[in-house]
Protein backbone atom coordinates (compact mmCIF):
# COMPACT_ATOMS: atom_id res chain seq x y z
CA UNK A 1 0.00 0.00 0.00
CA UNK A 2 1.18 3.49 -0.69
CA UNK A 3 1.30 6.39 1.76
CA UNK A 4 -1.64 8.20 0.17
CA UNK A 5 -3.95 5.22 0.59
CA UNK A 6 -2.79 4.62 4.15
CA UNK A 7 -3.32 8.32 4.91
CA UNK A 8 -6.80 8.13 3.39
CA UNK A 9 -7.69 5.11 5.51
CA UNK A 10 -6.32 6.80 8.64
CA UNK A 11 -8.44 9.88 7.89
CA UNK A 12 -11.43 7.60 7.23
CA UNK A 13 -11.02 5.80 10.55
CA UNK A 14 -10.76 9.13 12.37
CA UNK A 15 -13.83 10.56 10.66
CA UNK A 16 -15.92 7.43 11.29
CA UNK A 17 -14.88 7.50 14.93
CA UNK A 18 -15.93 11.16 15.15
CA UNK A 19 -19.25 10.24 13.52
CA UNK A 20 -19.84 7.40 15.99
CA UNK A 21 -18.97 9.47 19.05
CA UNK A 22 -21.07 12.40 17.85
CA UNK A 23 -24.06 10.15 17.12
CA UNK A 24 -23.96 8.44 20.50
CA UNK A 25 -23.39 11.75 22.28
CA UNK A 26 -26.51 13.20 20.64
CA UNK A 27 -28.56 10.06 21.34
CA UNK A 28 -28.83 9.18 17.65
CA UNK A 29 -28.12 5.94 15.86
CA UNK A 30 -25.00 6.08 13.65
CA UNK A 31 -25.89 5.95 9.96
CA UNK A 32 -24.13 3.46 7.71
CA UNK A 33 -24.51 5.65 4.63
CA UNK A 34 -22.84 8.58 6.40
CA UNK A 35 -19.96 6.34 7.47
CA UNK A 36 -19.54 5.06 3.91
CA UNK A 37 -19.52 8.59 2.50
CA UNK A 38 -16.89 9.54 5.10
CA UNK A 39 -14.72 6.58 4.06
CA UNK A 40 -15.10 7.31 0.35
CA UNK A 41 -14.44 11.00 0.88
CA UNK A 42 -11.32 10.38 2.96
CA UNK A 43 -9.87 7.96 0.39
CA UNK A 44 -10.81 10.47 -2.33
CA UNK A 45 -8.75 13.17 -0.61
CA UNK A 46 -5.72 10.88 -0.55
CA UNK A 47 -6.25 9.84 -4.17
CA UNK A 48 -6.67 13.42 -5.36
CA UNK A 49 -3.52 14.43 -3.52
CA UNK A 50 -1.63 11.57 -5.17
CA UNK A 51 -2.80 12.66 -8.64
CA UNK A 52 -1.61 16.23 -8.00
CA UNK A 53 1.78 15.09 -6.69
CA UNK A 54 2.31 12.61 -9.53
CA UNK A 55 1.47 15.28 -12.10
CA UNK A 56 4.52 17.21 -10.90
CA UNK A 57 6.94 14.44 -9.99
CA UNK A 58 6.29 11.28 -12.01
CA UNK A 59 8.65 10.42 -14.83
CA UNK A 60 6.16 7.82 -16.07
CA UNK A 61 3.96 10.57 -17.50
CA UNK A 62 6.88 12.26 -19.24
CA UNK A 63 5.32 11.83 -22.71
CA UNK A 64 2.45 14.07 -21.61
CA UNK A 65 2.56 17.75 -22.47
CA UNK A 66 2.46 20.55 -19.91
CA UNK A 67 -1.20 21.09 -20.82
CA UNK A 68 -1.92 17.46 -19.95
CA UNK A 69 -0.18 17.87 -16.60
CA UNK A 70 -2.34 20.93 -15.95
CA UNK A 71 -5.47 18.88 -16.56
CA UNK A 72 -4.21 16.21 -14.17
CA UNK A 73 -3.65 18.84 -11.47
CA UNK A 74 -7.13 20.30 -12.05
CA UNK A 75 -8.63 16.79 -11.87
CA UNK A 76 -6.74 16.06 -8.66
CA UNK A 77 -7.93 19.27 -7.03
CA UNK A 78 -11.49 18.60 -8.22
CA UNK A 79 -11.34 15.14 -6.62
CA UNK A 80 -10.11 16.65 -3.36
CA UNK A 81 -12.81 19.34 -3.46
CA UNK A 82 -15.68 16.91 -4.08
CA UNK A 83 -14.34 14.56 -1.41
CA UNK A 84 -14.17 17.35 1.17
CA UNK A 85 -17.74 18.36 0.29
CA UNK A 86 -18.90 14.76 0.79
CA UNK A 87 -17.11 14.61 4.15
CA UNK A 88 -18.60 17.92 5.22
CA UNK A 89 -22.12 16.89 4.24
CA UNK A 90 -21.84 13.56 6.05
CA UNK A 91 -20.55 15.16 9.24
CA UNK A 92 -23.43 17.67 9.25
CA UNK A 93 -26.09 14.94 9.07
Amino acid sequence: MNAYLIGGFALAATLVLIHLVSSFKNGDTPKLDSALFLILGAVGVGTGLKVVVLAFTSEAIEPLSEDDRTYLVIGGFATIWVSILAISKSLRE
